[in-house]
C-alpha cells in the first residue's frame, strides 16, 4: 500500500447482516476494504471552501 494511506476493513460479522450488503460488496467474505488518503478529510474541507462565495471573492 503506498505511503499516506489506510486501509479501513468492515467486520464480516456485522456485514453479514446487513440487509445492504449487495449494495456495498459482492465479495463472499462480506467484508469491504476502503484506502483513504490520511489528509483525505482536510482536501475534503479545501474542497468545499472553493465553492464559498466569500473565499471565492477574495481569491
Amino acid at each position: 500500500m503506498p505511503t499516506g494511506h489506510r486501509l479501513y476493513k468492515s467486520n464480516p460479522v456485522i456485514c453479514n447482516s446487513c440487509p445492504l450488503l449487495n449494495e456495498c460488496t459482492e465479495k463472499r467474505s462480506y467484508t469491504r476494504e476502503i484506502r483513504r488518503h490520511v489528509w483525505q478529510d482536510d482536501l475534503d474541507i479545501i474542497e468545499d471552501l472553493r465553492f464559498v462565495d466569500t473565499i471565492k471573492k477574495s481569491i
